[in-house]
């Protein structure tokens, strides 16, 4: 008869480091995807016939969306957050693990950070090209002139389908209800996600976290990794044998 005795605590926490790695070989993979677009605090005013180009944002007056829009000498300037919409892309197109992402590729996270120097935003709003508007609250209560960083759980207000269908260019392109700030004929791209800010607050900063898991992918340890550490557990272990 033999008996398994254990000699020391030592191969208690190697045993339990080989159950961890088997049972992460049946794990999804999961992969983050991040970008991010930057402009001035303090753009240089242009007229309200102009577009404001503020670094990686486009900035344009949101009369201009009017066609019998006439502005005048008392229209104020675009530039300073009042009735302004703002564009800029999140653009995934040269992350090299983009090209992994397909079909199956579940997205468990997707978390937007704002920089807002407020206004009067309790009828703004957030959108993603072809999906719904959003109010955060945490837009739409916004102190008057105060500078402030905004996070959004954007799974809060969007499906894991339709934040999918939007970062890989599969939305119907009769769902965009706006073009693009310079009144270009927008066109959906994989890996591409085009954002809007509307209309009372200046956006400075904006930054973008996805989070992935892909079923069909899993992580499978070196065939090494387990012949060391049985190696070793083996090592920590002495059978007995016994009448």
């Amino acid at each position: 008869m033999f008996k398994l005795k254990l000699i020391s605590p030592l191969s208690q926490a190697l045993l339990g480091s080989l159950a961890l790695i088997v049972a992460s070989s049946n794990a999804a993979q999961a992969a983050t995807f991040s970008d991010t677009a930057t402009g001035s605090t303090n753009p240089t005013l242009v007229d309200a016939s102009t577009i404001l180009d503020n670094g990686d944002f486009v900035v344009r007056h949101a009369h201009l969306f009017s066609p019998d829009f006439q502005p005048t000498s008392a229209t104020p300037p675009t530039g300073d957050g009042k009735n302004e919409w703002t564009f800029w892309e999140f653009d995934f197109r040269q992350d090299a693990n983009f090209a992994a992402v397909d079909a199956n590729t579940q997205i468990t996270s997707a978390i937007l950070t704002l920089e807002l120097y407020a206004y009067r935003t309790r009828t703004d709003f957030l959108q993603i090209q072809g999906l719904e508007r959003i109010q955060p609250p945490d837009i739409t209560y916004q102190r008057y002139r105060q500078r402030s960083i905004v996070e959004v759980d954007l799974l809060d207000f969007y499906s894991a389908d339709e934040l999918h269908q939007a970062w890989t260019g599969q939305l119907d392109t009769e769902t965009f209800t706006w073009g693009t700030a310079r009144n270009e004929t927008y066109v959906p791209t994989a890996g591409v996600l085009s954002m809007l800010y509307a209309d009372d607050a200046l956006v400075s900063a904006a930054e973008i976290n996805i989070t992935t898991i892909d079923p069909e992918e899993t992580t499978v340890p070196e065939p090494t990794m387990f012949l060391g550490l049985a190696a070793i557990a083996g090592i920590s272990f002495s059978l007995r044998r016994s009448s």
